[in-house]
């Protein structure tokens, strides 16, 4: 099969967008994957987890993050600075 230089420059262009495209869908893939990852690694590290429940309504606090996890309610159980605000807003 012959080929012009016009048709091999198509095929060119349209491997050349197909390799971009392929490239920012990975791109967003691994981003997404190592944001997942952080935040993973976040709400399992209990003092940060701590900070970021204190700024949680009481009631939510109360009822709700107990109930996410084992983990969230040994997190709520053993923190001192949670069980002072739970308790000394009632």
């Amino acid at each position: 099969m012959i080929t012009t230089s016009q048709d091999q420059q198509s095929i060119c262009a349209a491997l050349f967008y197909f390799t971009i495209f392929n490239l920012q869908y990975l791109d967003r893939e691994l981003e997404t994957d190592m944001s997942s990852k952080a935040i993973e690694a976040v709400l399992l590290t209990p003092e940060l987890l701590e900070i970021i429940l204190l700024h949680l309504d009481m009631t939510t606090l109360l009822v709700s993050a107990q109930r996410v996890s084992r983990h969230w309610l040994c997190v709520i159980a053993g923190s001192t600075k949670l069980q002072q605000a739970l308790f000394s807003n009632q």
